[in-house]
C-alpha cells in the first residue's frame, strides 16, 4: 500500500494523483484527501486554480468509485467548466466513473436520462435548466461540489439547487475568498473541516508583479509569447501540479527556451512565470527569485488583486494585433513597389478596368486577390530583418522598462510588424531599437512619442549617434516623471 492509499484513496486514483506530482507529505493532500475520501463534508480555501483542488477531488472520486450508486455533481462558473473537467477526467482516468461535462444542457440531458454518467460537471445555470426538464434530480445526488460560489452571478442559485439535496449527501465547497463565502460556508457546510491552503497575506510591502490576462485554454501558448516578448536570460515556469509540464516544456522548447518547469520555488531565474496562481506566501517567495508574471484567467482577477495590489499588465499580442501587424507589413510591401520603378506591365493590364470602374475599387479588388494568393509550399522561411535604422526611446532600466514593453509599444502604437523589429537594447535611461530598413522610422517615432509605458511618457526619435549613454546632439532632455 502506497502512502497515498493509506489516506483512504483507491489505488487507481492514488496513482493518478502521484502522477500529477502530489505526495502524502504535501499539505493539500494531508488536509483534504482523507477527509473527502471518508465522505465527510469539506471546505477547501485555495488559490483559484483547479490544480489546488486535485487532492480533495481525488478523495471524492475514491469515495464515488468505491460506492455502487449515487450521482456526483460539480458546479463551477461557466468559463472554467472545461478546465475543471480536464482535472477530473485526469484523476478519474483509470476508474470506472463516467464523466459528463458540458457548457450547454443538451448533451447532459441525454446522458442523465440514459443513466450513462456518474459525475456531472457544469455551471449552476445549466444545472437549474436540467432540473426544470427533470433530467437532473437533486434528491438522487450523493455528492455535490460547489466551486468558487462567491463568483456565481446568481446568489440564490445555491439555495434553489440545494432545496432537494438529501441531508446525508456529501458537500465540498471550494473557495478562493473564504471571507465573502463565509455565509455560504456557515449555511451549507456548517462545522465542516476546513483545508486552508491560502494562509494569511504576509505583512510588509506588497509584492510587485506583472499580470498576463489569458484564457484557461490558452495558458500554455501564453507562456511562449511571454518568453518571446520579455526575452529573459533564464526562465522558470512554476505550477501547482505537474500535469502540464510536458506540454509546457515542448512548447517553450519550440520557441528556443529551455525553461525550468517546477512545482518548487526555484533557486534563481531572471523571469518566473506562474502558470497557476500561488498562495500569498508562495508569491513572496517567487518574487524574491526574479521578475514574476502571473497568468490570470477569467474569474481570477479579484484574487490576483488581493495578493498583489501592485501589479502591471503585460500586453499579449492577440489576433487583432497580429492582423494589424500583417496588414502594415503588406502596406509597406506595396509602398516599396510604388516608390521604386513604376510597374508598367501592371498598369497596362488594369488600364481597361480603370476606364470602367473607380480606381479605389480596382485597387481594393486587386488587394483581395493578392492577399488570397496561395503561398508556395517550398517558400523559404523569412529571416529576421537586418538592422536598418535605430530608434531612440527615452525610457530605460530606471523606468522598469522591459523588452516586452518596448515590443508592445511599437506594435500597438505604431503598428510595426514584429518581424521588422530587431535587437532591443535597454540602457539605464534610454532604449535603442533596431528597425528593418523598410520601416519609416520617423513615422514610428512620431506615433510613439507622447505614449506611455507604465507611468512613463515616451519621447522617441531616430538615433543618429553612437550607442553610448551620453546625450546625442539635438536629443531632447529627459522629461520629468
Amino acid at each position: 500500500m502506497s502512502d497515498l492509499e493509506a489516506l483512504h484513496l483507491t489505488p487507481n486514483v492514488a496513482a493518478r494523483l502521484a502522477l500529477a506530482g502530489w505526495t502524502a507529505e504535501h499539505t493539500p493532500v494531508r488536509a483534504a484527501a482523507p477527509v473527502a475520501a471518508r465522505g465527510t463534508n469539506l471546505v477547501v480555501a485555495a488559490p483559484p486554480s483547479p490544480a489546488w483542488a486535485g487532492p480533495a477531488l481525488a478523495g471524492l472520486l475514491s469515495r464515488r468509485a468505491a460506492e455502487a450508486a449515487g450521482l456526483a455533481v460539480v458546479l463551477c462558473p461557466s468559463e472554467s467548466v472545461e478546465e475543471w473537467a480536464r482535472l477530473v477526467a485526469y484523476l478519474a482516468a483509470d476508474t470506472h466513473l463516467r464523466l459528463g461535462a458540458a457548457q450547454t444542457p443538451g448533451r447532459l440531458t441525454r446522458l442523465l436520462r440514459s443513466g450513462a454518467v456518474d459525475l456531472v460537471l457544469t455551471s449552476p445555470d445549466n444545472a437549474e435548466e436540467l432540473i426544470r426538464h427533470a433530467a437532473l434530480k437533486m434528491e438522487s445526488v450523493a455528492a455535490v461540489v460547489l466551486v468558487w460560489p462567491e463568483r456565481w452571478p446568481d446568489a440564490g442559485a445555491i439555495t434553489r439547487l440545494s432545496a432537494d439535496l438529501p441531508a446525508e449527501s456529501q458537500r465540498l465547497l471550494i473557495t478562493a475568498d473564504p471571507v465573502t463565502a463565509g455565509p455560504l460556508i456557515e449555511r451549507y457546510s456548517w462545522r465542516a473541516p476546513v483545508a486552508d491552503l491560502l494562509g494569511s497575506i504576509p505583512t510588509g510591502d506588497p509584492p510587485q508583479v506583472r499580470i498576463a490576462p489569458v484564457s484557461w485554454r490558452g495558458r500554455v501558448a501564453a507562456l511562449a509569447e511571454l518568453v518571446e516578448q520579455l526575452d529573459p536570460e533564464s526562465c522558470t515556469v512554476w505550477t501547482a501540479d505537474t500535469r502540464d509540464h510536458e506540454a509546457i516544456r515542448s512548447t517553450l522548447a519550440a520557441s528556443g527556451m529551455a525553461a525550468n518547469v517546477t512545482t518548487a520555488v526555484p533557486a534563481s531565474a531572471s523571469l518566473v512565470l506562474a502558470y497557476d496562481l500561488p498562495a500569498p506566501a508562495a508569491l513572496r517567495q517567487l518574487v524574491a527569485v526574479g521578475e514574476t508574471v502571473l497568468l490570470v484567467p477569467p474569474g481570477t482577477e479579484a484574487y490576483a488583486g488581493r495578493i498583489a495590489p501592485q501589479r502591471r499588465p503585460v500586453h499579449l499580442m492577440g489576433a487583432l494585433d497580429r492582423a494589424r501587424s500583417e496588414l502594415e507589413t503588406a502596406r509597406r510591401e506595396v509602398a516599396g513597389l510604388l516608390q521604386g520603378e513604376q510597374p508598367t506591365e501592371g498598369l497596362l493590364a488594369i488600364a481597361p478596368l480603370l476606364e470602367r470602374y473607380e480606381a479605389p475599387a480596382v485597387a481594393g479588388a486587386l488587394w483581395q486577390l493578392w492577399r488570397a494568393r496561395p503561398v508556395p509550399a517550398a517558400a523559404a522561411p523569412v529571416a529576421r530583418p537586418p538592422s536598418g535604422v535605430r530608434l531612440w526611446i527615452g525610457a530605460g532600466k530606471r523606468d522598469e522598462v522591459g523588452q516586452g514593453d518596448v515590443m508592445g509599444a511599437l506594435t500597438r502604437y505604431a503598428a510595426v510588424a514584429r518581424d521588422a523589429i530587431g535587437k532591443i537594447e535597454i540602457r539605464e535611461s534610454f532604449t535603442l531599437v533596431e528597425l528593418a530598413s523598410g520601416v519609416d522610422a520617423e513615422a514610428v517615432a512620431e506615433k510613439v512619442t507622447g505614449r506611455s509605458i507604465g507611468k512613463r511618457r515616451l519621447v522617441a526619435r531616430v538615433d543618429r549617434g553612437r550607442a553610448s549613454g551620453k546625450p546625442r546632439p539635438g536629443m531632447p532632455p529627459r522629461p520629468p516623471r
